[in-house]
């Protein structure tokens, strides 16, 4: 079994544990590395509570080897954390599909509860124009990334 896996788009690589889990961005351009202490996915609902960090998981194959797509056994049902890449892209996106085996609440969904091994040297608020604070652009030694959710309310 893999220990990590690599999405790779040219300009940025995100380096995955075997948990589905961000251990380290890669900002090529800026020839940066950014290791990740802490990184999450918690769903709440009224069926319980699913954690990527201590959920069992498994890989699902992508033939065309552009996405992986880590899928999880949660006590309400499946949830599927897919990280998908595109070579020229300057972004690696991921993203949440949540497949309950019967009705369920939502309660709430922390996306990404990540902390990075060093501090960046400034974080910068990213107003979008849903004036939510969703998006943030931080600032390390000669690069940065942009982190947050695209579109928050679809």
């Amino acid at each position: 079994m893999t220990n990590t896996y690599e999405l790779d788009t040219g300009g940025c690589v995100a380096v995955l544990d075997r948990s589905g889990l961000l251990s380290v961005v890669k900002n090529r351009p800026a020839e940066e590395e950014y290791g990740i202490a802490l990184d999450d996915i918690e769903i709440r609902t009224d069926k319980g509570v699913f954690r990527a960090s201590t959920a069992p998981c498994s890989i699902e194959d992508d033939p065309a080897g552009s996405r992986l797509c880590f899928r999880y056994d949660a006590p309400f049902g499946v949830v599927r954390v897919i990280y998908a890449a595109k070579a020229g892209n300057a972004f690696i996106r991921r993203h949440i599909v949540v497949e309950p085996r019967n009705a369920l609440q939502l309660l709430e969904v922390r996306y990404g509860a990540t902390l990075f091994q060093a501090s960046p040297q400034d974080s910068v608020d990213y107003q979008t124009f849903w004036n939510a604070p969703t998006v943030v652009f931080l600032r390390f030694d000669t690069g940065g990334l942009f982190t947050g959710i695209e579109n928050p309310f679809f």
